[in-house]
């Protein structure tokens, strides 16, 4: 079967993606902030091998003629558009070491509180997110779980070590706790970027850069609720636990300035961005 891409004609600028993932609502973000036309085509989580172009993952961006298959890649293409940096100069070394360490690190732990903690799951690819998902039935939950789980977990032990995340699919007895331990530190470090209440943004930049774009979507997935798509984040407790107020006030100032916004974009491309409120305000 033709993937999705090679099924469009035009050049229309598309969105292969799906609801709920971290990295797609990063592409959202990205497009929404460069005020480009664009439409989402939803990519079916089982079939993406047939649907997507390798690496056969989202989201994948067909702009200008041209696929973009990494959500870093996406930004810095937009970023040659006017009025667009998300890697300005004099600090672009400092935000893409900060974006691929929360690409590492915090997508880490969605993906362990996600499927290997009781109350994550929980709250949100689990019972109470099933509530809020609907495309998300016990069938394909089920299938999820299982062609997912063992490769998440893989993915926190090479991360986090093998000291913490114990080898094969049983935690160990003290893994949940070294876990959220790491997690606590690693926000504290995102807490200790802020010079002062006067900083807006993680790098210390005018405006925000794509490092911003991936915390901020990173932790919708953890203590927000990923837009419009309602599935609730795994850990809500975080900013309770961790005293971080000039990081809880900057993810809150970015839900208000990009509010993720993924149903509705599929039957044409257009700026779906307020023209009324101007997001670089």
């Amino acid at each position: 079967m033709p993937s999705l891409n090679s099924q469009l004609t035009g050049n229309e600028t598309v969105l292969f993606t799906m609801p709920t993932s971290q990295y797609g609502n990063k592409g959202i973000v990205a497009l929404d902030y460069a005020k480009i036309p664009y439409r989402i085509v939803e990519v079916n989580i089982l079939k993406m091998k047939e649907q997507l172009e390798p690496p056969y993952t989202v989201p994948q961006l067909r702009y200008k003629g041209e696929l973009l298959v990494d959500s870093s890649d996406i930004c810095a293409k937009l970023s040659e558009l006017p009025g667009v940096d998300f890697y300005p100069e004099n600090q672009k070394a400092a935000v893409q070491e900060l974006e691929a360490w929360l690409g590492s690190r915090f997508n880490c732990y969605i993906g362990y509180f996600a499927f290997h903690d009781a109350d994550g799951f929980s709250r949100s690819v689990g019972n109470e997110g099933r509530k809020k998902l609907s495309c998300l039935c016990d069938c394909l939950l089920k299938r999820i779980l299982r062609k997912s789980a063992d490769k998440l977990r893989d993915t926190a032990r090479n991360v986090l070590g093998k000291n913490v995340v114990a080898d094969g699919p049983t935690p160990g007895p003290d893994e949940n706790n070294l876990v959220r331990k790491l997690y606590c530190e690693d926000t504290e470090k995102l807490e200790a970027r802020f010079q002062d209440d006067s900083q807006l943004w993680l790098c210390g930049t005018e405006e925000p850069t794509a490092a911003d774009i991936t915390a901020y979507c990173m932790l919708e997935r953890l203590v927000g609720d990923s837009g419009d798509v309602q599935m609730g984040g795994s850990t809500p407790w975080l900013f309770d636990k961790v005293k971080a107020p000039r990081l809880k006030a900057w993810h809150a100032r970015m839900r208000k300035r990009f509010p993720i916004k993924f149903f509705g974009k599929d039957k044409e491309a257009k700026v779906w961005t307020d023209k009324q409120s101007a997001l670089r305000e």
